[in-house]
């Protein structure tokens, strides 16, 4: 079995664990305001939420930033910068990297990666999806770092499954659109609230619908 991939708040954590600029109150408002975001959504989390989660006065939290606004932009500053480089990195470094039995194993565990990765952290990327979508520096940030590199990480293999002919021959940008769009199909489903009894078939369902979209038909 793969290991669960690494969370947001757990990136969150090292990252603030190396920066020596930082007070120990900063840091753990950070965190709470992290958490307290992703658990409540930003527009239900008080600045009193995230003084007592914090474990400091709420006269704390205005001294080191005047709204909530400013802490929620502190974050997603610090998520560009240090969480989408880590992220990425874990996951062109990842387990399922290693798959070399074909279409369906490939599909099997790049997917369960995702996925996993997605539901763990789907309340962080409904926050952050809210924001990309009205600070365009911000998208363009996040696409040029995580983009790039899992675009990298995804196309040699299904590059050598169709040298194999084990999937169809079309274009590599279609390949990827295809793949990565079925994926991202379940964090848009989150995001509008749209119910998943079942994640291990959700799993299941993904890999059949591209197994049977890629595969060269015989």
């Amino acid at each position: 079995m793969m290991a669960k991939p690494t969370t947001v708040n757990e990136f969150f954590v090292q990252s603030l664990a190396t920066d020596n600029t930082l007070t120990v109150k900063q840091q753990q408002i950070i965190l709470a305001a992290v958490e307290l975001f992703a658990a409540k959504g930003f527009d239900h989390t008080t600045t009193s939420d995230i003084a007592t989660k914090a474990g400091v006065a709420e006269g704390t939290v205005y001294k080191r930033y005047k709204t909530k606004r400013d802490i929620l932009e502190e974050i997603m500053r610090r998520f560009v910068r240090d969480v989408v480089p880590q992220a990425a990195h874990e996951f062109v470094n990842d387990e399922w990297t290693n798959s070399h039995g074909g279409l369906h194993q490939f599909l099997v565990e790049l997917i369960g990666n995702r996925v996993d990765f997605i539901v763990a952290n789907f309340p962080f990327i409904k926050i952050m999806a809210s924001e990309a979508l009205s600070n365009a520096e911000m998208r363009n940030q996040v696409l040029s770092k995580i983009g790039v590199q899992a675009m990298g990480a995804i196309l040699p293999h299904l590059q050598e499954l169709r040298k194999q002919k084990q999937i169809v021959d079309w274009p590599d940008d279609m390949l990827i659109q295809f793949v990565v769009a079925t994926m991202i199909s379940l964090a848009l489903r989150l995001i509008v609230d749209l119910p998943v009894a079942d994640i291990e078939q959700q799993k299941t369902y993904m890999v059949s619908f591209l197994e049977r979209g890629l595969a060269v038909q015989k």
